[in-house]
C-alpha cells in the first residue's frame, strides 16, 4: 500500500512472465460491496482459480463517503429547486390574482364612464324611443344587448390580440384551448354587462319630456 509502480502493462508482463496474463485488476470506481469483499472474492475465485482479492479500505471508504457526499448534495440541491420553484409558482399566481383583481376593476369603472358617456349622447334617442311607447325595460335591455355584443366581441378579439402577442414574444404558435376562449368571452361579457346596468337603469328612469325640452333648449 506504501509504494506504487506504474509501467506499460506489456513490460511489466514481460519482466514478470506473465506474458498475454493479467497481474491484477483495480476496481477504483466499484461500489459492489463496501465492507464485506467476502462475496467479490468468492465470486471471483470461482470464476479464476488462484485469485488474490484485496482490499485498499482506506481509498474504499474514502470513495464511498465521497459517492454518499455527492449524493446527499445532489438530493439536497434537488429538494431547493424543487421548493424555489414551488415558492415562485406561488408568488406568480397571487401576483396574477391581484393583477387579474386590478385589471377587471379598472375594466369596469372604464366601461361604466363610457356607458355613461354613451347613454349621455344619446339621451335624445332615449327620449324619442319613450315616447313611442317603448318602456323602461326595452330601453334597459337595448343598452345590455348593447353591452353583450361589444363584451363578445372584446373577448374573441382579445383571444387574437393575445394568441398573436405570444407568437411575436416567444417566436412560436400557441394552442389556445376551446374552454379557454369561451371562458374568457363570457367574462368580458359579464364585465361589459355589469358595467352597463346602473346607466342603462339610469337612462330608462329618465322623464322624456324633461329630455325633449333640455334639448330643444
Amino acid at each position: 500500500d506504501d509504494i506504487i509502480i506504474l509501467m506499460n502493462l506489456r513490460d511489466l508482463q514481460r519482466l514478470a512472465r506473465l506474458d498475454g496474463k493479467t497481474g491484477g485488476i483495480l476496481a477504483l470506481s466499484c461500489d459492489c460491496a463496501p465492507g464485506d469483499i467476502d462475496p467479490i472474492r468468492r465470486e471471483l475465485s470461482r470464476v479464476i482459480k488462484g485469485v488474490q482479492v484485496v482490499e485498499f479500505s482506506v481509498r474504499a471508504r474514502a470513495r464511498q463517503m465521497a459517492r454518499d457526499a455527492i449524493e446527499k448534495s445532489t438530493r439536497e440541491e434537488t429538494a431547493d429547486i424543487k421548493a424555489s420553484r414551488s415558492l415562485l409558482r406561488i408568488q406568480m399566481a397571487r401576483f396574477a390574482g391581484a393583477l387579474i383583481l386590478i385589471v377587471t376593476s379598472t375594466a369596469i369603472i372604464m366601461l361604466s364612464v363610457l356607458t355613461f358617456v354613451n347613454v349621455r349622447e344619446r339621451m335624445a334617442e332615449v327620449a324619442i324611443l319613450r315616447v313611442m311607447g317603448v318602456g323602461s325595460g326595452g330601453i334597459i335591455r337595448l343598452f345590455l344587448y348593447k353591452a353583450v355584443l361589444s363584451g363578445v366581441s372584446g373577448g374573441i378579439l382579445g383571444c387574437f390580440a393575445g394568441v398573436y402577442g405570444g407568437y411575436l414574444m416567444y417566436a412560436e404558435s400557441m394552442a389556445v384551448p376551446a374552454e379557454f376562449i369561451v371562458l374568457v368571452v363570457c367574462l368580458m361579457t359579464l364585465i361589459a354587462v355589469a358595467a352597463s346596468v346602473v346607466p342603462a337603469i339610469s337612462a330608462a328612469k329618465k322623464d322624456p319630456a324633461n329630455i325633449l325640452n333640455q334639448v330643444q333648449g
